[in-house]
């Protein structure tokens, strides 16, 4: 955004100061991210008028990627912050499909030339302005509401001499409908016949928390309430607990519960509200039964914002003592009352666990790359204002961490192990710090006993909750040719997230690597069917069909490949099966065109499959020569040496067991 000039804008019991970026409330210093203030000077500077959403991602967000969603989670953080809605004020307002406009009374003075302008946020021109811009968009019942709110609230005061009559004769209608239905309701708990005691639930799924506040900026404000729940609740030994990528796509459904839960294979199933009213949070929670959708328990809770982690921890022993789980000393401990926590610093929190969620979503790639560093831009505004927020914390290590996992981007790899550490400082028994570094020991450090500590240390203290630690144990386990392991391990992590792709695509890969071709086949092809829109099964398909010898269904499945940016990857992975199918003319044309390229230079993951492919040529020395340059490069993906197939050509040469003795991999 262009440098303001040095304004400073007074409205209600506000004071912004545009130089030197800062906001307060009757004195008292509010925190903002910067992109909230500079939208807040831009709704400022245009007060009274209606500024577009599109307006606003062009002139805040002209250098870095960005949706429509960030302009609406920016506004729900000023609202917050303000207090709109609070003891009367209400500042920002929203007009449906176009943007927003302030409407509050605004004093401004120009440090500059000392000039003073006080504007109003209610002239007739406005209202004007704000009736033409929702007219073509509204219902007539809307435009009605818009028009007679004035006389509404006049009439509403005329008959307020004749309201304690009305009200008596209401309140006792009421009571007497209230009689008749305890009446009824105690004769069905009466008559109906005893039920035998319902078992524990070892298993729930939490569904999207529903947005009734009507206001749509607060949208993502219940996604994120959902997930500090679902974290909660996963704090809990012996509950599995489905995570929220897994359960987002519940949002707005009108399937049954006990369907819900049968394709999520949970026994339990959460649903509910989250709305945030001035400065109180309101959560509504009802728990069913999996197996038949009967509703066991419906209740209400309310807490200032401020006390909105005291709140998740309350609602998630309720659940526990709701589902008959014994919580240990452990759980108990980690479910103790939350710390107050500065909405400002909740604020950037949620909306950096939206981008962190969505990211994960995608595959490799520079949109994902970006997502995860808005990301971490919001989370550390968030551990700015709050520095002992651990939740804050640990979604900043798992935003590093992603952005390495692969072998890419590299250079956050210092940012995953100091963010570990910091962790760990406060936190010794961190189970996410823990799953982080047992990762980075095994895949960068090649130290598979450091590996196994930090990974028994993990699951010590609640790792078992996270699909993404049993990921990664499961992939340890499997290039140590461990098979048998990886593959129950892999399995527990799709019971977590029973709809993500990566453990789905991981356990294919791990029959390959235990050389049972028919079982790999046979689950990657319905895998497949199932999801005919992921680009992520194709690859490891083609490489069973390859090793069973199928090389024309092979072929044309790796060419169905279209992971984003992974022309390269997709290129390289046919010149092996060309290879391999004794094509070796089309497999030397399509290595040399990668190779004039420059593609496998990086020396990582390509170069890994490049000396697969000349090892498939009979060319020992030249796959020879790109492993050493993996290795000399510290390429995470030597960690597959042991185990894949594209390497069976070398075993037996002393150069491949000198490198596996090299890498930690030798018997």
């Amino acid at each position: 955004m262009p440098s303001q000039p040095h304004k400073t804008y007074e409205f209600g019991p506000f004071r912004l100061e545009s130089k030197d970026r800062l906001l307060s409330r009757n004195g008292k210093l509010i925190s903002l991210t910067p992109k909230a203030f500079e939208v807040l000077v831009c709704l400022l500077e245009r007060q009274g008028h209606l500024v577009g959403k599109n307006e606003l991602m062009n002139e805040i967000w002209a250098d870095s990627f960005v949706e429509e969603g960030n302009v609406s989670r920016t506004i729900w953080m000023l609202r917050t912050a303000l207090g709109d809605d609070r003891n009367g004020h209400k500042f920002i307002q929203t007009i449906p499909k176009h943007g927003y406009r302030f409407v509050g009374d605004v004093e401004v003075k120009d440090a500059d030339s000392g000039v003073t302008n006080k504007n109003s946020g209610s002239s007739a021109n406005n209202e004007s302005e704000l009736l033409r811009a929702n007219a073509p968009f509204q219902s007539g019942a809307e435009l009605l509401a818009t028009y007679d709110l004035k006389e509404t609230t006049e009439r509403t005061q005329k008959t307020t001499a004749i309201g304690p009559l009305r009200n008596r004769y209401r309140a006792g209608l009421l009571l007497g409908i209230a009689v008749v239905l305890i009446f009824t309701a105690a004769l069905i708990f009466l008559r109906r016949p005893a039920e035998a005691p319902a078992a524990p639930i070892t298993s729930i799924a939490l569904l999207p928390l529903e947005n009734l506040s009507g206001d749509q900026s607060q949208e993502f404000f219940s996604d994120g309430m959902a997930e500090i729940l679902i974290t909660e609740l996963g704090n809990i030994d012996g509950l599995r607990v489905i995570e929220r990528t897994a359960t987002s796509r519940y949002k707005g459904t009108q399937k049954d519960i006990s369907e819900i839960a049968k394709e999520l294979n949970v026994e339990g199933v959460v649903k509910g509200s989250a709305s945030l009213v001035g400065d109180s949070v309101l959560i509504t929670i009802q728990l069913y039964r999996g197996a038949d959708g009967r509703n066991l328990s419906s209740k209400s809770y309310e807490r200032k914002y401020l006390d909105v982690l005291d709140l998740q921890s309350t609602i998630a022993k309720a659940i526990a003592n709701e589902i008959k789980v014994k919580l240990s000393e452990t759980d108990q401990a980690s479910l103790a009352s939350g710390y107050p926590i500065k909405p400002e610093a909740l604020n950037a929190f949620i909306t950096g666990i939206e981008y962190y969620t969505a990211a994960q979503n995608l595959g490799n790639g520079e949109k994902r790359k970006k997502l995860f560093l808005v990301a971490i831009e919001d989370l550390r505004s968030a551990l700015t204002i709050d520095p002992e927020y651990v939740n804050a914390r640990e979604k900043l290590l798992g935003s590093y961490y992603y952005l390495t996992a692969g072998g890419e981007n590299t250079e956050y790899r210092q940012n995953v192990l100091d963010e570990a550490a910091t962790l760990l400082k406060t936190d010794p028994a961190n189970s996410s710090a823990h799953a982080v570094l047992a990762a980075d020991a095994w895949r960068y450090k090649w130290d598979r006993k450091e590996a196994e500590k930090e990974f028994a240390l993990a699951f010590e203290h609640h790792a078992s909750s996270e699909s993404s630690s049993w990921t990664q144990y499961a992939l340890f386990l499997s290039s140590d040719g461990r098979e048998d392991k990886a593959i129950e391990s892999m399995k527990r992590a799709i019971e977590i997230n029973p709809f993500a792709d990566g453990p789905k695509m991981n356990l294919g890969n791990f029959y390959i690597r235990k050389h049972d071709y028919d079982k790999a086949i046979e689950y990657l092809t319905g895998i497949t069917m199932l999801n005919p829109n992921s680009w992520r099964f194709h690859n490891p398909l083609s490489r069973a069909l390859a090793c069973k010898g199928m090389y024309k269904e092979a072929i044309a499945e790796a060419e169905k490949e279209n992971e984003p940016g992974g022309e390269a990857f997709r290129n390289i992975h046919l010149a092996w099966i060309y290879a391999r199918s004794g094509d070796r003319e089309t497999a030397r044309r399509i290595l040399n065109e990668l190779l004039r390229q420059g593609r496998p230079a990086d020396a990582t993951r390509p170069a890994f499959d490049a000396a697969g492919v000349y090892a498939e040529l009979g060319d020992k020395d030249t796959a020879f020569a790109w492993l050493e340059r993996a290795f000399t490069a510290h390429a995470p993906s030597l960690i597959w040496l042991k185990m894949d197939p594209e390497m069976d050509r070398l075993r037996g040469d002393p150069r491949y067991d000198d490198l596996l003795r090299r890498i930690g991999l030798a018997p």
